[in-house]
């Protein structure tokens, strides 16, 4: 597990130097780690899971401090996103480890939901609103329809009896985690979208 995520970061970094842009080469280790961390459950142990995630979050913060991992951490100063990635898996696996497809559904909501999210609101977004860091309502909208995408693929896959009610249920989890999504700027969504997205996805994945 460890070297796919070493070949992420080594990948996004000859990216970088290749002349791609920071915020293409970070977007990439976001999503390219939300896939990775997708076969976690499947390949290591809990234990090693939360070491993997807490050895990344030391690094990812060294890098930080000496102005390294240029691909992930020339942005702004401010932005912890990178170093809270892995850090905002941890309490996902402690809580969510028994039930696979909880963790799983968290982990690709904040790979692929919350990096399509930013990218389509760099690109299209027109409707800006700040709580606590710049977000676009288009950005915020890719994010709701994909997360409510994942809840779905994820209760069809468990072979869920979806009803009316439990509908319900996908949709307002996907507009509740698409809200703390919008209320986290500077890479703080890292650490609470996943943590919420297994809260919501528990409601129609019982374990």
């Amino acid at each position: 597990m460890v070297s796919l995520y070493v070949s992420v970061l080594v990948t996004a970094e000859l990216l970088y130097k290749k002349g791609y842009a920071a915020k293409i080469t970070r977007k990439f280790v976001h999503i390219g780690s939300g896939i990775v961390s997708f076969f976690i459950p499947l390949l290591v142990s809990l234990r090693t899971a939360v070491s993997i995630g807490l050895a990344f979050t030391f690094l990812l913060f060294l890098a930080k401090r000496r102005k390294a991992l240029d691909s992930v951490h020339k942005i702004e100063p401010d932005n912890f996103g990178a170093v809270l990635f892995p850090l905002g898996l941890i309490p996902c696996a402690l809580l969510f480890w028994g039930n696979p497809i909880v963790f799983q559904s968290s982990v690709l909501v904040l790979g692929f939901s919350d990096g399509l999210a930013c990218i389509f609101g760099r690109q299209y977004g027109k409707h800006g609103y700040n709580v606590t860091g710049p977000k676009t309502a288009e950005g915020s909208l890719v994010f709701f329809m994909t997360t409510l995408i994942i809840f779905i693929l994820a209760a069809l896959y468990s072979q869920q009896e979806m009803n009316l009610t439990k509908t319900s249920y996908l949709v307002l989890g996907s507009l509740a985690v698409t809200i703390v999504e919008g209320a986290f700027g500077k890479g703080w969504d890292n650490l609470f979208v996943p943590l919420s997205a297994g809260f919501a996805a528990q409601l129609v994945l019982p374990g």
